[in-house]
């Protein structure tokens, strides 16, 4: 399928099968229904007049509905009910709450089960907001061996969302800022109002179709790779993992500074009426070319950038580390054009 560039919002709705469609459900092994990691419970989704984009994965050819409702729909994160669970006499779990703001239907494609749509604009909210994501696929002319699987998304916001990416600059963390003890203290003030998000250091030689999340395993992200901005997100690991890159330096605690700083600065510009997600994909020490796509780096219209194979050292393929340029050692890592981009940028473009 396609890809639409552009940085959008993801945020998801869902829909209600009739009883009569949930008696045929049938378990589905393995799960086909799967969101992105960025796609969570805690997440803001780009407000009007941006249409906020929903996507994922589903059965090749499974009908997908998505729904907005005004409120959750579950405590928690994302929810992923095993077909056990859709019965007929369980029709109340995936029943809709109160308050359905919009609903979308589309259909997986049929090589990659990938699927995508865009929810009619919302203005600034803190909501809270609910996805509910329901994907049915099989049957047959009786109407049996029908396949349900659904995922709720709750606690959502509709506000700005920022992608703050770069080097060191951006990479180096409010813990390790002046005066972090109070600006992280501070972050309990500001309510649901700000959200945060970082994306693990990664690199590919093609682009990929979903991040990880650097915070995984991180009790104040046990819900998604989002999390409100409270102390707790911010606190920083005991001990740094010495294997991690640059030595663990890159683990010592989250959230970047320039950016939340940044985000910070346009809330109160708000007057704190309209919500701001923050997502940091930083990896110090490198060149502007491996976050740049492909497409990017051929454009000349710009004239700023270094084009693959212009005589700069650097090769054709966005190869995973540069390639070694005479008199040139560095103390990091340093990637090739678009590695960068595959691995952390590309994923969360829709």
């Amino acid at each position: 399928m396609a890809r639409t560039r552009g940085l959008g919002s993801p945020r998801l709705q869902v829909l209600v099968a009739a009883s009569l469609l949930l008696a045929f459900a049938a378990p589905v092994e393995p799960r086909s229904l799967r969101l992105p990691t960025f796609l969570g419970s805690n997440a803001v989704l780009q407000r009007a007049p941006a249409r906020a984009a929903v996507w994922g994965w589903a059965a090749p050819g499974a009908l997908v509905t998505v729904e907005l409702t005004k409120e959750p729909a579950e405590e928690g994160g994302v929810e992923s009910d095993d077909a056990s669970a859709i019965a007929a006499n369980d029709a109340d779990r995936i029943r809709p709450p109160r308050a359905v703001l919009a609903t979308a239907r589309t259909s997986a494609a049929a090589g990659t089960g990938e699927w995508i749509v865009r929810l009619p604009p919302q203005p600034a909210s803190h909501g809270p907001f609910a996805l509910r994501i329901l994907a049915r696929s099989g049957g047959d002319v009786a109407g049996s061996n029908i396949t349900i699987e659904s995922a709720i998304v709750a606690d959502l916001a509709f506000g700005d969302v920022w992608l703050c990416a770069g080097q060191s600059n951006m990479q180096f963390t409010v813990a390790a800022s002046f005066d972090a003890a109070a600006a992280i203290a501070e972050s309990a003030t500001f309510g649901d109002g700000i959200r945060i998000a970082t994306v693990a250091m990664t690199a590919a030689d093609v682009e990929r179709d979903d991040a990880t999340a650097a915070t995984a395993g991180d009790a104040a992200y046990e819900k998604s790779a989002w999390a409100k901005a409270t102390p707790n997100a911010f606190n920083p690991p005991v001990t740094p993992d010495p294997n991690a890159p640059y030595g663990g330096w890159s683990d010592m605690g989250w959230f970047s500074a320039a950016c939340w700083f940044h985000g910070l600065e346009l809330y109160a510009r708000s007057s704190r009426e309209v919500p701001v997600g923050l997502i940091t994909a930083a990896w110090g020490g490198q060149a502007i070319e491996p976050f740049s796509s492909k497409e990017a780096l051929a454009d000349e219209t710009c004239g700023g950038t270094r084009r693959p194979g212009s005589g700069s050292g650097w090769g054709e393929t966005s190869s995973i580390v540069r390639p070694d340029v005479p008199g040139f050692d560095p103390v990091f890592p340093v990637f090739g054009p678009s590695a960068l981009w595959n691995g952390m940028i590309a994923p969360l473009v829709n």
